[in-house]
């Protein structure tokens, strides 16, 4: 090889330095970019749990910090589980409905721990309402605690049953110095769960299992999920079909925008299930505001799939599914509970009836922080005066200390955290708040040719994160929603950035793909062709040895343009076929100018 190819191939590789181990597995180390982005995200992180201004930040998305490619060869997983329930008397979704009378269910919060990939990843689910602001913060800092690692490497959802607590102790704090208003949170309650969850961790890292395999499923849920916005003829929102209706007409009406399948991510130690993830975009409550507190039916459905593999840890996401609610089918009436438990975890089974355990070969944990812009339609001193006025229902003071709550944190300039967890060609994005389906599915179509499961109900702070073409059509969400429209292209930008991100690595040696002899010798007797060809080449045989047994098709057999300028026309993609999968167009392909 000429010292000019060489030094363009080493130029190329240098984006990511593939280094093999001793068991022959692959481990990417990022480059400056990558380490630059981690020191910005502790420096957030400083600032955050400090509670002081972000100045030195500006608004909108930040740059995504990313912990490189890790072997899998030594993987561990350590599950926990500890409960939630709330006392008798407590507040229930943030006081504005019966407080707690009795328990038909308890709540629990379950998650694990992955050991092995770089500093421990936590991911937890709680049966709440939600945990906004710096409630959410501390939940996540106590797991890190407990696990020993960093806050970023935390992600903590809720599954937002209603006959739940709805923490933010921001808005406590506010509610209490009114003297009139039911607690939002019970601050001793509050900590005794973060100790409860601190214990829970410690104990769960005593015994861990070797984590060697993954696996994906999906199945479409039957009579559950319809959308909630039902427009007019003049393009606004008519009328909503909440969790419930008794509505005719809300039954009639078909399903509208929704995703209708229910995801399940699988960690095995070889053939043992050792925890599976489930994921389904809908709000989960069947009825609520009678005192009795319970999981509701996607909780229901959840323990029963635990009681019959006892031996697997089972957790439910509640996806995207701010504007997605089961009032097509759900008339509230007692009855219906457990029918929609059935469709729930009749989905679950099917998810998992065709789970194939492959081999984990690469791990890889993202992140990256937003700062959305609040909405202009809140004023806090017009709110403050609302939460103090007497005459006001409790709703009508309650609610808006959460307002209040995400307007100060905005001020003070504390970002959200978004995150992902890509393992194989497996990702799992973790998102804030009551996101709009529409997330969900942009995440799906940017990640092509990855098996992509969103959990939202994340950091609750913005409360309703609808699309920007929602706010104009007014409706509920809308009115709940404390972030600027702007917010619809920060989240995506967000979601697209750790999605590239999962596509470095081996899984992107299938991106860029194009056979050298389809093309005659005069066609690449310029040295930036030659130079791209070795690249391509060079990736194609990394793909080849990591993923044995997967062909690399070309889609398109012809060059569009010219190489001028170092630039490949975006027309040039290519396919993957993999056993069992329909062919995929992978991302376009970059400049040429990047690889060398």
């Amino acid at each position: 090889m000429s010292k000019r190819r060489t030094s363009a191939v080493n130029k190329s590789v240098s984006l990511a330095t593939l280094e093999v181990a001793n068991n022959n597995q692959a481990t990417l180390k990022g480059g400056d970019t990558g380490r630059n982005a981690s020191s910005d995200r502790r420096a957030v992180n400083r600032r955050l749990f400090l509670g002081t201004s972000a100045a030195a930040i500006s608004a909108g998305l930040f740059p995504a910090a990313v912990a490189g490619m890790q072997s899998a060869g030594n993987l561990h997983l350590a599950a926990f589980r500890f409960d939630v329930t709330p006392p008798v008397g407590h507040s229930l979704c943030g006081g504005w409905i019966r407080p707690v009378e009795a328990v038909d269910d308890p709540l629990e919060a379950i998650g694990f721990v992955l050991l092995g990939a770089g500093k421990p990843i936590v991911v937890c689910v709680v049966d709440w309402t939600g945990l906004l602001n710096n409630a959410h913060i501390q939940w996540r800092q106590a797991l890190a605690d407990a696990a020993e690692t960093t806050i970023d490497r935390v992600t903590v959802h809720c599954v937002h049953q209603h006959n739940a607590p709805f923490a933010c102790v921001d808005a406590e704090d506010i509610v209490l110095k009114q003297g009139d208003l039911p607690h939002i949170v019970e601050l001793d309650f509050f900590r005794r769960c973060l100790e409860a969850g601190r214990t829970a961790v410690r104990d769960s890292l005593k015994q861990t299992s070797p984590v060697t395999h993954i696996a994906q499923g999906e199945a479409r849920v039957d009579r559950v999920a319809g959308n909630r916005r039902i427009l007019g003829p003049d393009g606004k929102v008519a009328s909503q079909r909440g969790s419930s209706s008794k509505n005719p007409e809300h039954h009639a009406l078909p399903e509208g925008l929704i995703d209708p399948m229910l995801k399940t991510i699988a960690f095995y130690n070889v053939q043992n299930k050792l925890a599976a993830c489930h994921y389904y975009a809908c709000h989960p409550m069947s009825y609520y505001g009678d005192g009795r507190v319970s999981s509701d039916f996607c909780g229901l459905a959840r323990k029963q799939r635990q009681a019959q593999e006892p031996d697997c840890a089972h957790l439910y996401f509640n996806g995207c599914g701010g504007n997605i609610g089961a009032g097509k089918y759900n008339d509230g009436s007692h009855e219906m509970r457990p029918v929609l438990t059935e469709r729930i975890l009749n989905g679950i089974i099917g998810s998992e009836q065709h789970l194939d355990p492959q081999p984990i070969r690469s791990v890889k944990w993202v992140t990256n922080d937003i700062l959305p812009p609040s909405n202009s339609s809140f004023d806090e001193e017009k709110l403050m005066r609302q939460i103090s006025d007497h005459s006001e229902k409790v709703v009508n003071r309650n609610r808006p200390a959460y307002t209040v709550a995400w307007l100060r944190r905005r001020a003070a300039e504390i970002p959200i955290t978004l995150s992902g967890l890509h393992i194989n060609d497996v990702s799992m994005l973790h998102l804030p708040s009551e996101s709009f389906v529409e997330y969900q599915l942009h995440a799906q179509q940017t990640g092509i040719g990855r098996f992509v499961a969103c959990a939202a109900y994340g950091d609750g702070g913005p409360w309703y994160i609808p699309t920007a073409d929602a706010y104009p059509q007014g409706g509920y969400a809308v009115s709940v929603a404390w972030c600027d429209p702007a917010i619809d292209g920060i989240l995506k930008r967000g979601i697209d950035s750790l999605l590239s991100i999962g596509w470095d690595g081996p899984a992107a040696f299938a991106i860029n793909y194009l056979p050298w002899t389809d093309y005659a010798d005069s066609a690449i007797e310029s040295g930036e062709i030659r130079r791209l060809f070795l690249f391509i080449a060079l990736r194609e045989r990394m793909w080849r040895w990591r993923f044995p047994g997967t062909r690399l098709v070309p889609a398109w057999n012809g060059l569009s343009g010219t190489f001028r300028d170092d630039t490949i026309r975006d027309s040039v993609c290519a396919r993957t076929l993999r056993a069992g999968r329909s062919p995929i167009c992978a991302p376009r392909v970059k400049s040429a100018t990047n690889w060398r």
